[in-house]
């Protein structure tokens, strides 16, 4: 089932039935399949995606230190961009997903933040692909309210298609 799921999920431009028939199945299968194992991550998400605490933070502050000489750094914060094989339907608007700023195409846009060791800290995902880096960020938590997730003199390395702020 994992392997079915994975497959639907990487595999561009092959349609519900051609998989059924690769996979000598029901394509209702293969869409329960995927409801399976979306349920799944999102059940272990909060494991492994998860805000350091001050500890934390302190050891990466320190590790920021050490090994780039900047103290207070614990991350890096960046969006990226994800491509749909075709446009979205009508309903939802494809002229919002289309991104003219990158490489073109109908996608969104995902906000990731990781710390030193390259683990995903924090994210936000499902903007339409032509929103900006800045304007996402503008929407997070840690934006309205920065001082319950960083402590004084802690920062996020981020790129110039952000907003400066005390922690950016």
């Amino acid at each position: 089932q994992l392997f079915c799921a994975l497959a639907r999920f990487c595999c561009s431009g092959m349609n519900i039935n051609r998989f059924a028939s690769t996979f000598h199945t029901s394509h209702g299968s293969i869409l329960t399949y995927a409801t399976r194992v979306c349920t799944a991550l999102n059940s272990i998400e909060k494991r492994y995606v998860r805000w350091p605490n001050a500890a934390r933070r302190r050891l990466l502050s320190d590790y920021g230190a050490e090994t780039f000489g900047f103290p207070g750094y614990i991350g890096q914060q960046d969006g990226t961009h994800f491509y749909f094989m075709y446009s979205p339907s009508y309903s939802m608007h494809p002229e919002a997903y289309y991104d003219t700023l990158h490489s073109g195409g109908y996608g969104y846009n995902v906000l990731l933040t990781a710390d030193h060791t390259g683990s995903v800290i924090h994210y936000a995902l499902g903007w339409p692909g032509q929103t900006h880096d800045s304007t996402i960020q503008m929407q997070l938590a840690m934006y309205s309210n920065p001082w319950s997730w960083f402590d004084k003199g802690e920062y996020l390395f981020v790129d110039a298609g952000f907003s400066r702020q005390m922690w950016a």
